[in-house]
Parts: C-alpha cells; sequence; structure tokens
C-alpha cells in the first residue's frame, strides 16, 4: 500500500477505483458460473499472477496477467525502484504456510507496496491464482478495483515469450 509519506513520481498517482466508498462483502456473494474454473478455461489475460520484488527498501508485490512477464526495467522507470525478482527463499521466509511461488495476491493492509498492471484494471472479471493450481477465484471488476485501491498502476509486463 501506498504510504502517505511517500510522493509518487511525476505525473504518476496511486490507483483510484470509480467510487472508493464502495466496496465488496461477502455478504455480496452470489454463486457464479465462474466459480471452480480452472486455469485452462480463462484466457491468461484475466488471471491475476502476483510477483513477489525485492529492493534496498524492501518488499514489494506485482500483480501482472498470468500470460505476462514482470519488466522490471518499466517499474523503474515507472516508479524509480531497481526491483528484482525475489529468490523462492525470500518468499518461503515471508509466506510461511503458502506455496513459495505463489504469494498472496495483494499487499493492501500489510507492509508491500504493491504495483498493479493497468491492462487488469479495465476488465470486468478477474481470476485470481489459487494454493490449488486447478482453480481459480473469480473476483467482479468492481470489487478487484477496490480491493487494489491505493496500488500503483502503470504498465508493468509485457507479453510472455
Amino acid at each position: 500500500m501506498v504510504s502517505a509519506t511517500r510522493t509518487p513520481p511525476a505525473g504518476r498517482e496511486p490507483f483510484q477505483p470509480r467510487n472508493p466508498t464502495e466496496s465488496a462483502s461477502r455478504a455480496d456473494h452470489k454463486p457464479s458460473r465462474y466459480e471452480g474454473l480452472g486455469p485452462s478455461e480463462v484466457p491468461g489475460e484475466q488471471i491475476a499472477s502476483t510477483v513477489l520484488l525485492a529492493d534496498r527498501l524492501g518488499y514489494a508485490l506485482a500483480v501482472i496477467p498470468k500470460n505476462r512477464r514482470i519488466d522490471l526495467a518499466a517499474l523503474y522507470q515507472e516508479f524509480g525502484r531497481r526491483l528484482r525478482i525475489a529468490s523462492r527463499e525470500e518468499a518461503q521466509q515471508l509466506f510461511r504456510g503458502r506455496p513459495p511461488l505463489l504469494p498472496p495476491p495483494m499487499g493492501s493492509g500489510t507492509q508491500f507496496e504493491t504495483f498493479l498492471e493497468q491492462s487488469l484494471v479495465k476488465l470486468t472479471r478477474v481470476f485470481f491464482e489459487t494454493a490449488d493450481l486447478r482453480r481459480l477465484v473469480p473476483i467482479d471488476g468492481d470489487a478487484f478495483r477496490d480491493l487494489f485501491y491505493g496500488a500503483w498502476c502503470g504498465q508493468i509486463s509485457r507479453a510472455d515469450d
């Protein structure tokens, strides 16, 4: 999450949902035809994949489409941080009890600054990866934007080679 004391790079602002006072709640949940879908049934651009990053300032999370790769040069250019992909060992230390290559999908409310690929913000439905690699968790586009309120948003990924 973006700290109140940090100023954004010139021309950059943290992501803001359309209406930050509205948020999704568990009571609003209705089963849908999307529940229980697996990765082979959903286009990769709709699956939010989390990448744990690190630099001299600490750790950060990047959320990008599953069919794309993190672009560390773009992160530096847009946000001024020289990040690297964190090691498996670092992920295991930080997220005990989770698969090491599957960090939580958001840093909001935690010590992690979060960077969000802007293409995900435009979707009407997004799917999160789970520890069960055969299942995805669907979320409505508006609820997704609410979850990432305050995250940095930019073009931080590139096409998978």
